[in-house]
């Protein structure tokens, strides 16, 4: 018997007869269809932003998690919301015109940043953009506040996998804004949005209450856009209550995603390419 044939046998005894290389353990890759949630990575957002690190609910705490989110944003290497930075800080209390001003910039490069966010209404934003031709010029909002570490690490995980997902497929179709508000960031969102209004199909909003789904909800029907709330599932009796709820969120609004963010046709197939940050104009 020759030397390649006794190899091949080894081989086929050692892997049962299947041509599957999970034995090696390597990880299993994470798709649209099929997503792999990474738990410890979910865990680490909910301990930072929950922790001492974080810094509590005053100025210094609310920068050190914008700053966190903005820097995870970098991290996924989604598209900076508005030119080279991921951080927009509204202030609106300024504006005599009644459209809102807003600065930019890292909290913590700039200690006025800081804060004026803590002050004011900060937005951390970043983009996964839109993969469909035909689609990439509309929008799906993906937003939650800057308050329960489960509602953010949702987002974050969320962010983290479309990003992914646009690296190697055909989804997203249609462009998708991650969005951490601080305070009352969503409505001056709309006061001045940085993607047209009309071409928005959906608002999805991770954590929502009791306390918040009827203002959420009146405040996105205002602007004549859909939304979807998304809220903790309704379980106290777990030993990680943050983690489960931040889970749970993200593969709901995963589902969602799919059905609204996705595109019929994928670029290759068109044999067209879809060019970087596709905003397109507010005027």
């Amino acid at each position: 018997m020759s030397r390649a044939c006794i190899v091949g046998i080894l081989v086929i005894a050692f892997t049962g007869g299947c041509t599957s290389l999970d034995y090696l353990g390597e990880p299993r890759r994470s798709t649209p269809r099929e997503p792999v949630w990474d738990e410890e990575r979910l865990a680490e957002h909910v301990k930072y932003l929950g922790g001492e690190r974080a810094g509590g609910a005053g100025a210094d705490g609310i920068a050190a998690k914008v700053a966190y989110v903005a820097v995870r944003m970098r991290e996924f290497k989604l598209q900076p919301g508005v030119g080279r930075t991921w951080v927009v800080n509204y202030e609106a209390t300024n504006a005599t015109d009644g459209n809102a001003r807003f600065t930019v910039g890292i909290p913590g490069d700039d200690a006025e940043l800081s804060k004026s966010l803590a002050e004011g209404t900060g937005q951390v934003l970043g983009y996964v953009a839109g993969q469909d031709p035909a689609l990439f010029d509309e929008l799906i909002l993906v937003c939650t506040r800057l308050g329960r570490p489960a509602d953010v690490a949702a987002l974050l995980a969320l962010a983290d996998q479309y990003a992914g997902f646009a690296n190697f497929g055909s989804v997203p179709g249609r462009t998708i804004l991650f969005a951490v508000f601080s305070r009352s960031g969503l409505s001056e969102y709309f006061r001045s949005p940085l993607w047209p209004v009309d071409r928005t199909r959906m608002v999805i909003y991770l954590g929502a209450d009791s306390e918040n789904r009827e203002e959420v909800t009146l405040l996105v029907e205002s602007a004549r856009m859909k939304v979807r709330l998304i809220g903790p599932p309704q379980n106290d009796a777990v030993t990680e209550p943050d983690l489960v709820d931040a889970l749970h969120m993200a593969q709901a609004a995963h589902a969602v995603l799919l059905s609204q963010a996705s595109s019929a046709k994928p670029p290759a197939a068109l044999g067209l390419q879809v060019p970087v940050v596709p905003r397109p104009s507010n005027q």
